[in-house]
């Protein structure tokens, strides 16, 4: 049986199909054609399948450069750890722990005598916990809770709201409640966790 293409289609068919390279329709078409008995097309096809089949055996096989094994696998256990936060720590501190002594840090004056220094911001939870030190006879303004804020007084007395907070004394200011004042007569020092679009501090 003769079919319609000329030589250089039979010739690209054959080859597309023993690749592998014919889309689906194409290649039921040409299976098609060859059941129905062409001897040239089926020579064709079992030539081009000859062909492809030796070529996995001409590739040359090619021996890694020394160190290539040990090389990857240290480039892969290099990128599954996590990635170490940013820190000024000594060298012989433990990556896992943050430590900030207690002259170490940068204080920032948020109001006259009231002094803010950073320990950590959580980004995760959006949070940043501070150290606070407020000098006699200081005050902070009024401001409102976005967020939930912590603080536990460490020094000290600690007005809020007109009512005082001493050493060890904790307190958790809900989100959308307000404090219309906090002050201390003697100074405090406390530490203080708030969300990191603080009202107070932005």
């Amino acid at each position: 049986m003769r079919h319609k293409t000329n030589e250089d289609e039979v010739n690209e068919l054959a080859a597309l199909h023993a690749l592998g390279a014919l889309t689906p329709h194409e290649a039921h078409a040409f299976e098609s054609h060859l059941i129905e008995g062409c001897e040239e097309c089926e020579a064709e096809a079992q030539a081009f399948a000859h062909v492809v089949a030796q070529l996995g055996f001409e590739a040359i096989e090619l021996e890694p450069p020394a160190g290539t094994r040990e090389q990857l696998l240290e480039r892969l256990a290099a990128e599954s750890q996590p990635e170490k936060p940013h820190s000024t720590l000594p060298s012989d501190v433990p990556s896992q722990f943050l430590i900030v002594r207690a002259d170490e840090g940068e204080w920032r004056e948020v109001a006259p005598g009231a002094f803010f220094k950073q320990l950590f911001a959580d980004r995760e939870r959006q949070t940043i916990t501070w150290m606070v030190k407020m000098e006699p006879g200081s005050r902070l303004p009024k401001h409102h809770h976005p967020g939930v804020e912590e603080s536990i007084v460490l020094a000290g007395d600690c007005w809020v709201n007109g009512e005082r907070f001493g050493p060890g004394d904790y307190r958790c200011a809900l989100p959308g409640s307000i404090d219309e004042e906090l002050s201390t007569l003697g100074g405090t020092t406390l530490m203080l966790i708030t969300p990191i679009n603080a009202e107070l501090l932005a």
